[in-house]
């Protein structure tokens, strides 16, 4: 009957609103994130030839949640909106021990950021996997696509992939996700900013030097790496937003401490070690 029927005091009709919102938004909608949340295909805005592989493993380490990419092409993709108090998304990538063909060959991992290359990881099978870690800020979406460097497949195995609450301090904030980081800024009509997006990198793999200037201006890069040897890229010109993304791939036989300097309307520097 309607008279035994409770009424709302105002703190706790606030408690019920907030708690039904909660019920509707579900977890991917709640306004503070709880920690680490482990990504599984339903989190994902798209994909295509992936499969689940909980306790798969890389070079023997064992991973508890797994995404399996399985041949030529084969992708996900993260929409960074679905994910509010979160960011960034990290996963270990290698190939997987179960790969169906263990052979000599390599298969890449191409990651693009809002349809940009950003950081190119190529793995061996029996290589020890490579921890990936893609901070979030003003991204709109984050693509991991499998590409075979031979005819005969390797598996990918992207062990424990998850989205953090807090960027590691050894993932870099790409400018061209947000506000831009990274060291030096000086003279000249505006700022440069420099982000190298890893801050180690064997030989023969890729780094990515991501850059922010002013609009439309004119920038070079020069590389400098262990011994002395040097790398000039440019005269090159940055896009209408100030933002300018360079790749390579560190040359073999070489380890210590390389260094990228920026000159543009400013001087930015940073390094990175080759182990």
């Amino acid at each position: 009957m309607l008279r035994n029927r409770k009424s709302l005091t105002p703190i706790s009709l606030i408690i019920t609103l907030v708690m039904a919102l909660s019920t509707l938004l579900g977890p991917s909608r709640q306004a503070l994130a709880a920690g680490p949340r482990v990504i599984t295909g339903s989190d994902l805005a798209d994909f295509n030839g992936i499969e689940g592989d909980n306790n798969g493993s890389i070079s023997g380490a064992t991973y508890a949640k797994g995404i399996l990419m399985a041949g030529d092409k084969a992708f996900i993709t993260l929409d960074t909106h679905h994910f509010p108090g979160y960011t960034a998304f990290t996963t270990a990538v290698g190939v997987g021990d179960g790969s169906v063909d263990d052979h000599p060959g390599t298969a890449s991992v191409l990651v693009t950021v809002d349809g940009r290359l950003v950081k190119t990881i190529t793995k061996p099978y029996g290589q020890a996997a490579t921890i990936l870690t893609v901070p979030f800020g003003q991204a709109s979406q984050i693509k991991l696509t499998l590409h075979e460097n031979q005819k005969k497949g390797l598996y990918i195995l992207l062990g424990n992939p998850a989205v953090l609450t807090n960027v590691p301090k050894a993932a870099a904030t790409p400018p061209a996700f947000g506000s831009g980081g990274g060291n030096g800024g000086g003279s000249g009509g505006g700022k440069t900013t420099l982000t190298l997006f890893s801050a180690s990198v064997a030989a023969g793999s890729q780094e990515t030097a991501l850059i922010t200037t002013g609009a439309n201006a004119a920038l070079t890069v020069v590389l400098t790496y262990p011994g002395g040897t040097q790398q000039v890229l440019g005269p090159k010109k940055a896009g209408p937003d100030g933002h300018f993304a360079y790749s390579w791939t560190v040359p073999g036989g070489i380890a210590g401490v390389a260094r990228v300097v920026v000159v543009s309307s400013g001087v930015a520097q940073a390094t990175f070690t080759i182990p």
